[in-house]
């Protein structure tokens, strides 16, 4: 990416399985270019659950959350959308779709938090772990705390965590989202790590940590563009 994305558009597909291959044809014949000529879009990734629900995520980097906003998006959405798309939203089981703005790395700070298993360059995985939850408002303060200084750092001390990014929701829920960059999709099931503190660190989290509601987290394995080999 040229630019340092500060916003990102995330959506949630569940369809028929007998719709799979249209689904797919759209996405990546219409659908995903449509938005990737949008000056401010800066990269559209799509991903398959290979297990959990909902099935196929997609996300848009974006350079400002406000693209959504632009002519050229509303051009292509709401009242303006193609026949094709109507005929996938009518038939999609469930379709949730989020927008965010970036808060972890801050802005200038560059696009990713590493670890000490960062690779060079590209820091994007095949694979992705989405991890959400919502904090009562007295609670985010600390929980921003426990989370920036403690648990990202402890994920991407194991190994296969490549770099990891966090946001704050704008529209839709739960209020946290943090998406790390994974080696594949069987890194999470090997290693220790969970959205809980580390044995005899920051007891104070006690407290908040019964208070989180929305918790989940959820593997996906990108799908488009093709992941390099």
């Amino acid at each position: 990416m040229s630019l340092q994305p500060r916003g990102l558009l995330l959506v949630w597909f569940d369809v028929p399985a007998e719709m799979d291959e249209e689904f797919n044809e759209w996405y990546d014949t219409e659908h995903v270019p449509e938005r990737e000529a949008i000056p401010g879009v800066l990269s559209a990734r799509r991903f398959l659950a290979p297990e959990d629900h909902p099935r196929y995520m997609a996300i848009y980097d974006l350079e400002r959350p406000d693209v959504l906003q632009s002519a050229p998006y509303l051009r292509i959405t709401g009242p303006n959308e193609s026949p094709w798309t109507r005929r996938i939203r009518r038939k999609a089981t469930r379709l949730v779709r989020n927008v965010y703005e970036q808060t972890s790395p801050a802005p200038g700070a560059g696009t990713w938090i590493t670890g000490p298993h960062s690779p060079s360059g590209d820091l994007t995985g095949p694979a992705v772990l989405v991890e959400m939850a919502d904090v009562p408002a007295e609670l985010e303060a600390e929980f921003n705390n426990w989370y920036e200084h403690e648990h990202v750092i402890a994920e991407l001390a194991i190994r296969g965590f490549r770099a990891a990014r966090r946001f704050r929701v704008l529209e839709g829920q739960p209020l946290y989202l943090a998406m790390y960059e994974l080696d594949s999709v069987g890194v999470p099931s090997t290693a220790a790590c969970n959205l809980a503190p580390r044995p005899g660190r920051l007891s104070e989290l006690d407290r908040i940590l019964p208070a989180l509601r929305s918790v989940r987290r959820m593997v996906y394995a990108q799908i488009y563009p093709q992941p390099k080999t």
